[in-house]
């Protein structure tokens, strides 16, 4: 009898451990997919403005919901597309990299170019800060 509670006790452990190693392997892979442009806030002379589809941002750019994308993929790759029907000049892609940061299961760094970018993500919605220009605050859901 001891012999069979030990044998049982050892396949739960292995099951567990089996489950956790699952989810440690997939922390992040729920974040993946596209993100389209929901909102904006920008900082302008002192003063915050909130932006959202249909208006017009600072760079001239009517906001749509493919205006700005951020396509992470589960391979730690990310493509951003930026698209402009008025502003021809501002239609780019970018592509660079993304991964989980540790520690923080609800933020991401993307880097692009050697620059690294600290994100908030939660697999559904997309915020990031660019503290550095008039741009002070984007938001992008799936």
């Amino acid at each position: 009898m001891m012999k069979k509670t030990k044998w049982l006790f050892a396949t739960i452990l292995a099951f567990i451990f089996g489950v956790l190693c699952l989810a440690a392997c997939n922390v992040g892979k729920g974040m993946a997919g596209t993100y389209y442009f929901f909102s904006a806030q920008m900082e302008t002379d002192g003063e915050v403005k909130e932006y959202g589809i249909g208006d017009t941002l600072l760079s001239g750019i009517v906001a749509k919901r493919d205006s700005f994308t951020f396509r992470l993929k589960s391979d730690g790759s990310v493509k951003v597309t930026i698209k402009s029907e008025e502003r021809e000049e501002y239609n780019v892609t970018f592509t660079g990299t993304w991964e989980t940061v540790e520690g923080e299961p609800n933020k991401i760094t993307i880097t692009i170019e050697d620059d690294p970018l600290i994100c908030e993500c939660d697999g559904s919605t997309l915020i990031i800060s660019y503290p550095e220009n008039s741009m002070t605050i984007m938001t992008l859901k799936k």
